[in-house]
């Protein structure tokens, strides 16, 4: 079953979506894996994509992504680091972004659950059509998934919410899952 991608037409309700939960950790054979959270709307001004881990001592090498990729066949994939790195992998599109425009805010806090870090990006309506060829509440449908990683070898770990095939093919297509455009 696809996981939904929520129309939004106010930002402010953005506390109001769907949570994806990282629980899968295929590799792991300590007990080390974060418990990480995504969400996911679409908006007039384009898609929104909220990612938190709550790790207490974040390793600087610690991070949160995505891939999304349209029926069109192009996938964009946006790994961020705790320590502020970023990674921008583009497939099967000409598009050339302007990274400055996706307004990519880390933020961190402390709630009932933990202390977390996370960051957030707002990728613009222009953006998403030349990305996908059609603003992202008229995509229908997504596939992709989200990505809570650290190459660090004192806590090195690979999860996702849909499972994915770690190291090396979590990329690929066999690794994602279906993300539906709703409207409530």
């Amino acid at each position: 079953m696809d996981f939904p991608i929520t129309k939004l037409t106010d930002l402010a309700d953005a506390d109001t979506l769907p949570v994806m939960k990282i629980t899968s950790y295929p590799l792991e054979q300590r007990d080390y894996r974060p418990f990480a959270q995504a969400a996911a709307a679409v908006y007039e001004g384009g898609l929104l994509l909220r990612l938190w881990a709550f790790e207490a001592a974040p390793s600087p090498l610690s991070s949160l992504g995505f891939l999304l990729r349209g029926q069109s066949g192009a996938s964009l994939a946006v790994f961020r680091q705790r320590d502020g790195g970023s990674r921008v992998l583009l497939e099967g599109t000409a598009f050339s972004p302007d990274t400055a425009r996706w307004q990519l805010s880390p933020y961190d806090g402390e709630d009932l659950q933990g202390v977390y870090w996370g960051w957030q990006m707002l990728l613009p309506r222009e953006d998403c059509i030349a990305l996908w060829g059609a603003p992202a509440g008229e995509l229908g449908r997504l596939r992709g998934n989200f990505y809570k990683c650290c190459e660090d070898p004192a806590c090195r770990h690979f999860g996702s919410f849909y499972p994915a095939r770690f190291p090396g093919h979590a990329l690929e297509e066999e690794s994602l899952g279906g993300y539906e455009i709703v409207d409530y």
